[in-house]
């Protein structure tokens, strides 16, 4: 399966599947990253935060009640229709996260499980453009899956897994300052959560 079709059956996924993720993740909002989000404020106060992947919005709401300037995007038209249904006020925009472009620079980046979708030679550079919407001295959080190599999984989502140790490389290669990195575990599932600086 070549690259293009691996992304198209990937997008089709969140598109076909995008109403069911409000209640896979739980009645209301869910507080998945909340410790993680708690970090990233005593790193960053306030300020104006671009989410990339922000998926049905979930992250939106909580980041626009911690005071955040917020500017969510997605290449997932029917995940971006569940998160303006959520948060009418939101401001979401149907983007690839490998291209977005921004006249402005972001105080903060976050990236919540929707970089480990991108082939493992396209992180980097990924990687270097986003860091690019950020001010010098902004931060970030981003989130991958622990783990090795890539697969196709079971609903036909394409994933990229990484160790700590991988995505150190990736992230000092893009030109970041790696502050932190936690592990957390989610849904059996470990997640490599990386607290980046833009120098």
């Amino acid at each position: 399966m070549d690259r293009k079709e691996q992304e198209k059956n990937t997008l089709s996924y969140y598109d076909r599947n995008a109403k069911e993720f409000a209640t896979f993740r739980g009645e209301g909002v869910s507080h998945y990253w909340s410790e993680e989000l708690n970090h990233f404020q005593k790193l960053l106060p306030e300020g104006t935060v671009l989410e990339v992947g922000c998926g049905i919005g979930n992250e939106a709401i909580l980041l626009k009640e911690m005071g955040y300037n917020y500017v969510g995007t997605d290449i997932s038209t029917g995940m971006l229709s569940v998160a303006k249904a959520r948060d009418p006020e939101g401001n979401f925009i149907c983007q690839d996260l490998r291209l977005p472009g921004f006249s402005s620079e972001f105080d903060g980046l976050l990236g919540f499980a929707s970089l480990l979708h991108l082939e493992k030679d396209e992180l980097t550079p990924t990687l270097s453009t986003l860091r690019k919407q950020l001010r010098s001295g902004g931060v970030g959080l981003l989130t991958f899956k622990e783990g090795v190599g890539t697969e196709i999984d079971g609903k036909g989502r394409f994933y990229s897994y990484y160790s700590p140790e991988e995505l150190t490389r990736h992230l000092l290669d893009a030109g970041f300052n790696l502050t932190d990195l936690t592990i957390h575990e989610e849904k059996g599932h470990p997640f490599i959560c990386c607290f980046v600086e833009n120098p």
